[in-house]
């Protein structure tokens, strides 16, 4: 019995420092203000652009800064592209495009998607995956999928049809004996 009991103990020692490490991990590493992103070297734009990327995604999903983010995104671009090969901004105008869909679809604005651009003559180097159309087609299915949303939706019906009588029937069956 004691041996049992000192399992049990230590089961829920581990789980419960997994889940400390867990939380801890999670939002430990994230990026949250431009400033941390100006201590990367100028000759790393790979780095730089990533850091500002994570800056972006990190105000509008813990913040919902939508205004943070897409400077973060903009700052992405114009920053590292001042003087640069046309490489280079080609990159930063793909990175920048990606930043603002990833934007876009953490904040479910469609809003945000004005911002992409596609500027270069190279347009396989743009970042086509994130057009303004595919954005904004994302954005809204996103919106629609909040669950904020779900219920104040009028053409939503699966709730009532589907939904609402499955929850009673699982309760039904679940409490028979």
């Amino acid at each position: 019995m004691a041996a049992n009991n000192s399992i049990n103990i230590s089961v829920k020692v581990i789980f419960a420092l997994s889940l400390f490490l867990f939380l801890f991990g999670s939002f430990a590493g994230f990026k949250k203000d431009l400033g941390e992103c100006s201590d990367i070297p100028d000759n790393e734009e790979g780095q730089k652009m990533d850091c500002y990327h994570i800056v972006a995604v990190t105000q509008a999903i813990i913040y919902k800064d939508k205004g943070a983010a897409t400077d973060a995104c903009e700052k992405m671009y114009t920053e590292i592209t001042l003087g640069s090969s046309k490489n280079i901004k080609n990159i930063g105008e793909s990175k920048r495009n990606i930043c603002l869909y990833d934007v876009a679809k953490a904040l479910r604005d469609p809003t945000v998607c004005a911002g992409i651009k596609e500027t270069s003559s190279l347009s396989i180097f743009t970042g086509s995956v994130a057009t303004q159309e595919i954005c904004k087609r994302t954005a809204e299915q996103l919106k629609k999928a909040n669950t904020q949303n779900y219920f104040n939706d009028p053409n939503n019906i699966c709730a009532l049809v589907f939904i609402f009588p499955l929850t009673f029937i699982f309760y039904y069956f679940g409490s028979r004996p």
